[in-house]
C-alpha cells in the first residue's frame, strides 16, 4: 500500500493548525465551540430544522448477503427510518454505518442518529457489516476487516439505488446520498467515498481487495452505482490522506483532539498496528484538493466526545453541512 512520505505529512500537519478547525464562524459558544445559532426545534426548513415529531422505523430490511471468514454467509441487513406521515419525493438518503472496532457493533448511538435525520425529512439508514471474527488484529486482518465493511456498505448504496429506479418505496433522490458513521463505521465510510477503485492503493492491502471480490465486492445488489455525495466522520481515519482527491465527496468531521483509540492527527488505530490519519489531516488534504469540508475539533475531547448527546452545537452543524450540500 502507499505510504505518506514524511515531508508531505509534516507539510499536511503544518497547513491544518494554520486552518480554522470549523469553518463556521458565529459569536454564540457552547462547552465545544461556536454554533450556528439555529435551534434543533419542531419547526423551521425541511432538511436544515427538526420539522417531524414522529420516526416511522423499518426494522431488518435485507440488503444482501455476504461470505464469513469463517465460513457461511452472512445476512446483511439494516434499519430504515423515515418521518411519520411525510410525503416528500425524491428525499435525501444518510446511510450510517455503527462504530465497535470491526469485533462489534454498537447501534445506540447511530440509532438516535437516524431519528434525528428522519425528523428533518431525511431517509436515513442504519446498516450492519461483516466484522473480525478473530482474536487476530494484525494489519492484514484488519485491512480484510475494512474491505468488507466498506463491500457491505457499497452494497446498501446500491440497494437503494435499485429501489429508486424500480419499486420507489423509500422515494430517495439517487443523486443525494450520503454515508457515515462513528470510528469503525466512519473508517468504513471515508475508505468506501475516497477510493474510487484498487488502481489507488498498492501491496497488501491491493492484494487483499483483489483475493475477495474486488473493491466493490460481491454483497449484493450489482450493476448500480455506489458513488456518494458526501461523507460524515465521527471519529474516523483513513490509511492514507491521499486517497482524497479533488472532484470527491464534500466532508464532515468531528473528533475530539484527545482521541486515543483513532487519533486525530495520526497514530496506531485502537491499540492495532494500523496507522490512520485522523481528521486534522483529512481536513487539511480536503481543503488543499478543493474539496467543501467542515472540521469541528473538541479541544481535549476523548473517542466518545463526536456522539456526546450534550454536543448541541455538533447536530446543528450536520444538518447545516447536509443542508449545503443539497441545495
Amino acid at each position: 500500500m502507499k505510504r505518506l512520505q514524511i515531508f508531505r505529512t509534516l507539510l499536511l500537519l503544518i497547513l491544518s493548525f494554520a486552518i480554522c478547525s470549523c469553518e463556521i464562524e458565529d459569536d454564540d459558544y457552547d462547552e465545544y465551540g461556536p454554533t450556528t445559532g439555529q435551534q434543533l426545534t419542531n419547526g423551521g426548513t425541511r432538511y436544515q430544522n427538526t420539522i417531524f415529531e414522529t420516526v416511522s422505523t423499518t426494522n431488518n430490511v435485507v440488503f444482501g448477503s455476504a461470505p464469513k471468514t469463517s465460513g457461511g454467509t452472512q445476512e446483511l441487513s439494516m434499519s430504515i427510518y423515515e418521518a411519520q406521515g411525510d410525503t416528500e419525493a425524491n428525499r435525501p438518503l444518510v446511510i450510517l454505518a455503527p462504530g465497535g472496532g470491526f469485533s462489534s457493533l454498537g447501534f445506540e448511538t447511530m440509532n438516535a442518529y437516524a431519528e434525528l435525520l428522519a425528523k428533518a425529512g431525511y431517509v436515513s439508514a442504519v446498516i450492519n457489516y461483516r466484522l473480525n471474527e478473530s482474536n487476530d488484529r494484525s494489519e492484514a486482518r484488519m485491512f480484510l476487516a475494512v474491505v468488507q465493511a466498506v463491500q457491505d456498505q457499497k452494497a446498501a448504496i446500491r440497494f437503494f439505488r435499485k429501489d429508486a429506479d424500480t419499486n420507489n418505496q423509500y422515494r430517495i433522490n439517487p443523486d443525494k446520498i450520503f454515508i457515515g458513521g462513528y470510528s469503525a463505521g466512519a473508517v468504513t465510510s471515508l475508505h468506501s467515498a475516497y477510493i474510487a477503485n484498487v488502481d489507488e492503493v498498492s501491496g497488501s492491502l491491493a492484494t487483499i481487495i483483489n483475493d475477495n471480490g474486488g473493491w466493490e465486492g460481491n454483497s449484493g445488489n450489482p450493476g448500480y452505482s455506489s458513488a456518494v455525495a458526501g461523507v460524515i466522520n465521527l471519529a474516523g481515519g483513513i490509511l492514507d490522506v491521499n486517497f482524497i482527491d479533488a472532484g470527491e465527496p464534500a466532508l464532515y468531521n468531528v473528533h475530539g483532539t484527545a482521541d486515543a483509540v483513532v487519533s486525530y492527527t495520526s497514530g496506531p488505530a485502537d491499540g492495532t498496528e494500523v496507522v490512520l490519519f485522523g481528521s486534522q489531516p483529512i481536513h487539511a488534504r480536503a481543503q488543499s484538493a478543493g474539496i467543501t469540508s467542515e472540521l469541528l475539533a473538541i479541544t481535549d475531547g476523548d473517542h466518545g466526545a463526536p456522539v456526546d448527546i450534550n454536543c448541541g452545537s455538533c447536530n446543528v452543524r450536520l444538518l447545516g453541512f447536509l443542508y449545503s450540500q443539497i441545495q
